[in-house]
């Protein structure tokens, strides 16, 4: 029989591409979209592994994790948040903490290790069952409407961008600018796993191949910006705390730098559909 995962998070393209990351593991995939209806499913189905967000209404991430350990103290529970602040976090009701992003390696590998058993039953590697070229291809309509509906991010950069025009000057109101950054970071999150969930594909059957290697240099720069927007969040955190009004300057300095470069990253994703649209060898449809 095949395990079976809860997985709770509040955003609904979260919860769709990590049911589908888990479903094509082996595992049987069960939803919540808050810690309420989370905690009512573990009593409700036979549950091997439960997938927290931290961050959800009516219940959050721990809180389910403790209400879910009192009726069964043995429920392995991985808490799965954006909020770097919980990267070393660990309790009693909590087996094992994990960040998000659009690349579940790190998912895969702690429940592999709370779940040991079913380790024969997953499936191999990703990069073993792979050809020894793929090329990387897009579903040019999937991706436009997720650039065009991510009104959120767009708004997030709009609002630090403000915020950057007021330099350091803008030191005694941090706390907010740290929270925008934490924003940013979980619809980056979620904004690169619906493109890599919908938008990227592999293995296409005709790719035009100055369009595949485009995509898969760009789709390649996501993890590389998912941890640089996480170790910027870690040293926001630390300036939030401090007192010294310069290293409030660094930080404004390497938010700005990555405020370019997604701008730049999301500008060349946005040629690239263009470019699929006018070449139906770089699209899947």
């Amino acid at each position: 029989m095949r395990p079976t995962i809860l997985f709770a998070d509040n955003e609904r393209g979260i919860r769709l591409f990590c049911r589908q990351e888990l479903e094509a593991e082996g595992f049987r995939v069960v939803l919540a979209e808050d810690g309420d209806e989370a905690v009512n499913l573990v009593s409700t189905y036979t549950i091997d592994l439960a997938i927290l967000d931290e961050h959800m209404p009516r219940c959050g991430g721990r809180e389910s994790a403790s209400r879910m350990k009192e009726s069964n103290a043995e429920l392995p529970v991985i808490l799965f948040t954006a909020d770097s602040f919980f990267e070393s976090y660990s309790s009693p009701q909590v087996d094992a903490t994990v960040i998000k992003s659009s690349d579940l390696t790190d998912l895969r590998a702690v429940i592999a290790k709370l779940l040991p058993a079913t380790r024969t039953n997953q499936n191999r590697e990703r990069t073993e069952s792979k050809p020894a070229s793929s090329a990387v291809a897009i579903n040019s309509a999937f991706f436009q409407e997720i650039k065009e509906e991510n009104i959120n991010l767009s708004f997030l950069l709009t609002s630090l961008r403000a915020w950057l025009r007021l330099g350091p000057s803008a030191y005694h109101q941090r706390d907010r600018f740290v929270g925008l950054l934490r924003e940013l970071q979980e619809e980056v999150n979620l904004h690169f796993s619906l493109e890599e969930g919908y938008g990227y594909f592999e293995n296409a059957v005709s790719v035009a191949p100055d369009l595949a290697e485009r995509a898969g240099a760009l789709r390649d720069e996501h993890k590389k910006m998912e941890s640089e927007i996480s170790r910027l969040v870690e040293q926001a955190e630390s300036v939030r705390t401090g007192s010294h009004t310069s290293e409030f300057g660094n930080l404004l300095a390497r938010a700005r730098s990555f405020l370019d470069q997604l701008q730049s990253h999301e500008t060349c994703e946005r040629e690239l559909i263009s470019l699929a649209f006018n070449n139906d060898l770089g699209t899947v449809d």
